[in-house]
């Protein structure tokens, strides 16, 4: 696909959509759309998996490379996760290190939507082992399992630039996360949720999971609002502004910092300007 038909960003409604119809399959794996194929991701894939009741989203299973991360965007259910069953709800995050056997279930009477990312993995093995006939359900949520609301936040001001405030909860670093990185960023109002910048190697997907924004990619301004996407491969330079009048919520996803890494800084109309510096508060 030539560079100039390449999506990088898009709204959930665009996806096309595959799965089953739950009048047709009431035991299926429910519907999802695959956003990295649209985006065209490289290190990892990503979509919205959405299960009505009864429903899950896949059979119990492990990977022995894959690292996988949920986000519960709507509706409620439990995740079964190795020999445990927890309950989970919008605005909870679950993370699934290889060899973890695990699956997410619709235990409710609406449906449940949610985001699913996974490393990509030269050599990764699925298997599907017999889930547990009685699962525990322990009163101590397992740390695997956290909700954004409940993880302290950072404040982050830029002196003399136009960048914050913005408020980071380092969600993978919560949860034990290797190999990527993800945060929960809340950008007030008028800010931007990290200076006009590009990267020489990570690549980022921004999912936007409430408020309104706009993305200034390559200099174009494109508006996105709830569970809309935003794709950076390396090169490519951007920064995300909440347009909005409320908080803007990002979940913000990237590869771990390599050693071969380099950022450079931009001003708001594209010319490069020396690495902004945080201010002390």
């Amino acid at each position: 696909m030539a560079d100039e038909a390449r999506k990088y960003w898009l709204r959930l409604e665009e996806v096309p959509e595959a799965g089953t119809d739950p009048s047709e399959d009431k035991a299926g794996s429910g519907r999802w759309r695959d956003l990295s194929a649209v985006l065209q991701t490289r290190a990892f894939g990503v979509d919205v998996h959405t299960v009505w009741p009864g429903q899950y989203t896949s059979k119990y299973h492990r990977h022995s490379q894959r690292l996988e991360f949920y986000a519960i965007l709507a509706g409620r259910g439990h995740v079964l996760v190795g020999q445990e069953r927890h309950a989970v709800r919008a605005g909870d995050c679950l993370y699934v290190p290889p060899g973890i056997s695990h699956t997410l279930h619709n235990s409710s009477e609406l449906p449940l939507s949610a985001l699913v990312f996974g490393t990509r993995e030269d050599g990764d093995a699925t298997e599907y082992p017999f889930p547990p006939t009685a699962p525990l359900e322990p009163a101590k949520r397992s740390t695997l399992i956290a909700r954004i609301e409940d993880i302290g936040e950072e404040n982050t001001r830029f002196q003399g630039h136009p960048w914050g405030p913005r408020y980071v909860r380092p969600v993978g670093k919560t949860l034990g996360v290797r190999d990527f990185e993800v945060d929960a960023q809340d950008v007030a109002p008028g800010a931007y949720n990290a200076s006009h910048h590009r990267h020489g190697v990570i690549e980022e997907l921004f999912f936007v999971l409430s408020g309104n924004v706009t993305v200034l990619d390559e200099g174009e301004e494109v508006p996105l609002d709830r569970w809309c996407a935003y794709y950076a491969p390396p090169g490519r330079r951007h920064t995300i502004r909440n347009s909005g009048t409320k908080d803007a919520r990002l979940l913000i996803f990237s590869d771990p910092q390599p050693p071969d890494e380099f950022v450079v800084y931009f001003d708001l109309q594209g010319k490069e300007i020396a690495k902004p510096q945080p201010s002390v508060r």
